[in-house]
């Protein structure tokens, strides 16, 4: 028990306070007037000075707070810009808006649902780096197996054996949304082929440098190379349809949940 709940149990037990852990607005009025008005000493004691003490510490830790959040949110934990995650160069809007939204996803379930594992695990805390947590806090750690531990934990959040007030089958579902999504994009996706091997056309290519033909030349080939050209670039672009249908099938569904995907 920390120091200032000690000091809360020791007031409440010397002047024989009951505070309930929760009421009604009005009942917490009635509750502060009744205390008040029967045991004026005590509730300073409980009330008025923890929270005059309360708002002059936060007086200055705030501006704290604040200093080391400005610098946070503009060097490390950059909320406002979308990291797409590609290497260098030049890439397309499609591509640029897939993988922008896809690492997006990635980071909402490796740094934001597992921070929330964390907050109700004194064990997986533990786990957070020194400057990621409490004061120290300037960068968001990166837990992939924290993250995915919280969503199958909240995937079971419809179970039916579970008391009706306990259940949550909205958040049970998008949370099973979530965990595929994010193992389609992390695992799946990346062990597609190039739709060029797939198809045959690299080896065509292949087979037609080491006759000494050039690739975008017409000349040395025969109609029988044509004929399986046209098999192959037919083939190809089949793949590269199929490819691209999945990724805004898949682009859809993250669209379709992003409602839900607040920390």
């Amino acid at each position: 028990m920390k120091l200032w709940q000690k000091y809360q149990e020791f007031i409440k037990k010397k002047y024989n306070i009951e505070k309930p852990k929760v009421a009604t607005w009005d009942g917490w009025e009635d509750w502060h007037d009744t205390v008040k008005a029967q045991k004026p000493f005590g509730y300073f004691c409980l009330e008025t000075f923890p929270n005059f003490f309360i708002d002059s510490w936060n007086l200055v830790t705030n501006k704290i707070s604040n200093t080391k959040s400005w610098i946070r949110y503009r060097t490390f934990d950059r909320y406002h810009i979308i990291d797409t995650g590609l290497n260098p160069g030049y890439h397309d809007f499609d591509e640029r808006c897939l993988h922008g939204l896809f690492n997006m996803l990635v980071d909402h379930v490796e740094k934001d649902m597992a921070w929330h594992c964390a907050i109700f695990s004194e064990e997986d805390h533990d786990k957070y780096p020194w400057w990621s947590k409490g004061w120290f806090k300037f960068k968001t750690s990166r837990q992939p197996q924290l993250g995915i531990k919280h969503l199958i934990w909240e995937s079971g959040l419809d179970n039916p054996t579970l008391a009706q007030h306990h259940r949550l089958d909205f958040q049970a579902e998008r949370a099973r949304e979530v965990l595929d999504l994010y193992h389609w994009w992390k695992y799946v996706r990346p062990l597609r082929k190039d739709p060029m091997d797939l198809s045959g056309w690299s080896d065509l290519c292949d087979d037609r440098r080491n006759r000494g033909i050039s690739i975008l030349s017409d000349k040395g080939r025969t109609s029988a190379d044509r004929q399986r050209d046209r098999v192959a670039l037919d083939k190809m672009h089949a793949i590269e349809k199929s490819f691209e249908d999945e990724d805004t099938a898949q682009l859809m569904r993250l669209i379709k949940i992003r409602k839900g995907l607040w920390t």
